[in-house]
């Protein structure tokens, strides 16, 4: 239940200023500095919230301080003072018209859910900097963030700081600051860090596990949420790392291991459709082209440096030879209309010569190396989906400042990579079979 001043003022009272009547104003003074120097260290079990947002234009505003901090408003009252990480929501607020709703400051805001991270940026007219803008189409915003110090004044107040015991030991701390006694006020407020660190810790701990267990069931496997969840479990102190981190450490290993090789799962074919002037620019996930065939002929495939080869055609921007050719050309910025954002595409010039048809075939078959894609929701498909490898991965990254540690996993999880491949493959054969299996076993005459 939550604590209201009135209640800690009754407890409290005698740990001010060595004891002091409870009505005395030295108590709330005292109660909302402990309070403050508490709120400075971390961010405590009940400090972080979730609220929904209304978003109006392409803009929303975090919820500020409503005036009131009463049990009848709830926590609701304090308003945000920072964001931490912003989703997509479907959650209707209410009342009807209001611009932001509480959700919840439990153990529960700490975990990251699976819907999409959206991406905001502050809006440059804002001048408080509580204004931001939403990337995309959402009318609907999940924002996770830490509570406002707001004092307690009314005895109806609610304490922003939820642990007694906690606030006991940093009274304690203060008078014997206050007395010059440096020494045993550090003790004492240590202990009153501590002891917020484990109830924290322990409760997370609970409710992650749970949590984790819980999307492991439900989540498809090769999907982030899959191979977070598991890596929580697996992980050392995966328990105990922020949901937002370990998402992201994911997202690098992939990242990093993706840069290292052609792996199982990073190799995919897809067809584009060649416009006339024979430039294409390929989808957004892919890297760049391995091999292409048009018409079930292959095609040749160049780089860059072709157009300007002392050999070379030239540089073309039309179909002008009966050669079937494939060119690189770089990569160019292509506006998304569904984000408002301009994205990096890999571009080609295609030479398709003409066959005279009367429906002439303007598709491509392309077998493509993937790019790598930030994931932003539990839901997302890796591309690397070999648990173990990524699992070694994300134990290197977490252990850089240790050289010898991050190579020994590193070098691990490309084995393991290397591994799966191999095993994928089976009996498929690199390489066209040239010479018969019977080639150069015959007898060998004798020479006179």
């Amino acid at each position: 239940m939550a604590i209201t001043l009135a209640e800690a003022k009754a407890t409290l009272s005698v740990y001010v200023d060595n004891g002091v009547y409870q009505d005395d104003s030295r108590v709330i003074a005292r109660i909302n500095e402990a309070q403050r120097r508490l709120y400075a260290v971390r961010t405590w079990l009940g400090l972080m919230a979730k609220y929904v947002v209304q978003v109006n234009a392409g803009l929303f505003v975090l919820p500020d301080y409503t005036g009131s901090i009463s049990q009848a408003t709830g926590f609701g009252g304090f308003g945000i003072n920072t964001i931490l990480r912003a989703t997509s929501s479907a959650i209707p607020i209410s009342p009807v018209g209001a611009q932001s709703m509480f959700l919840t400051n439990s153990e529960q805001a700490f975990l990251a859910d699976g819907q999409s991270i959206v991406k905001v940026s502050r809006d440059p007219s804002s001048a408080n900097y509580r204004t931001y803008r939403v990337s995309g189409n959402a009318s609907l915003v999940e924002i996770t963030g830490k509570l406002q110090f707001q004092p307690a004044a009314a005895d109806t107040d609610l304490l922003i700081i939820q642990d007694l015991d906690a606030l006991r030991l940093m009274l304690l701390a203060l008078w014997r600051e206050q007395n010059g006694q440096l020494d045993l006020a550090q003790t004492f407020e240590a202990k009153a860090v501590e002891r917020l660190s484990v109830v924290l810790d322990k409760t997370l701990e609970g409710a992650r596990r749970l949590n984790y267990q819980s999307i492991i069931i439900s989540s498809s496997p090769g999907t982030m949420g899959y191979m977070r969840a598991r890596m929580a479990l697996d992980v050392k102190d995966g328990l105990h790392t922020d949901d937002a981190v370990l998402f992201y450490a994911i997202d690098r290993a992939e990242e990093h291991l993706m840069t290292k090789g052609k792996w199982f799962g990073t190799i995919d074919q897809y067809t584009v459709s060649v416009p006339t002037n024979g430039e294409i620019y390929l989808p957004n996930e892919v890297d760049s082209i391995l091999f292409v065939a048009h018409d079930n002929q292959r095609m040749d495939l160049f780089a860059r440096e072709y157009d300007f080869h002392e050999n070379g055609p030239g540089y073309r921007t039309v179909n002008n030879d009966s050669v079937s050719t494939v060119v690189d050309r770089g990569e160019g910025y292509v506006l998304n209309n569904s984000t408002g954002l301009y994205e990096s595409k890999r571009r080609y010039f295609v030479n398709r010569p003409d066959c005279g048809c009367a429906v002439p075939n303007t598709d491509i078959v392309i077998l493509a190396k993937k790019r790598f894609v930030p994931k932003t929701s539990d839901s997302s498909e890796m591309a690397v989906k070999n648990y173990p490898a990524m699992l070694e991965m994300v134990t290197a990254l977490m252990q850089t400042e240790k050289p010898d540690f991050y190579t020994f996993h590193e070098n691990k999880a490309i084995e393991l990579l290397r591994a799966e491949l191999l095993e994928k493959r089976g009996g498929a054969r690199l390489n066209m079979q040239v010479q018969g299996l019977g080639f150069a076993m015959g007898d060998i005459p004798r020479i006179l």
